[in-house]
Formats: C-alpha cells, sequence, structure tokens
C-alpha cells in the first residue's frame, strides 16, 4: 500500500501473483513482469523522420 506510482503497484501485484503461482503450482518463481526498460542514445546530429521515435522504439520491442 505504500507504493502510490501506479506503475510500480502494477509490478508490485504481478509479483504476488507469481509468488502465488509457484507456490501452489510447486514451480520457481518467476520474477520477470514483462516490462521492458529501455535506454537510447541518439547524436544532436540525428533526425527522425517518417514516424515518431517512440513508435519506433516500441515497434523494436514488439519484434524483438
Amino acid at each position: 500500500d505504500a507504493e502510490k506510482a501506479p506503475s510500480g503497484k502494477k509490478i508490485l501485484q504481478q509479483l504476488l501473483e507469481n509468488i502465488n503461482i509457484a507456490r501452489e503450482d510447486n514451480i520457481p518463481l518467476c520474477q520477470d513482469t514483462g516490462m521492458a526498460v529501455v535506454f537510447l542514445e541518439i547524436g544532436q546530429d540525428v533526425h527522425i523522420t517518417g514516424g515518431y521515435l517512440y513508435e519506433a522504439v516500441n515497434q523494436g520491442v514488439r519484434l524483438a
């Protein structure tokens, strides 16, 4: 209940669900919440054309 950020709450809820599944099925705990974190480094002279950088990154994650 102390977590205020919606994304943080979602991750904690997923971890709790994973704990319950592992306990019920007697399997190892999976801590992967499926959230991708992308660090993108581009130079000052880079120009993005034909769309938005955000959409390009999301498409790249989907294809990975």
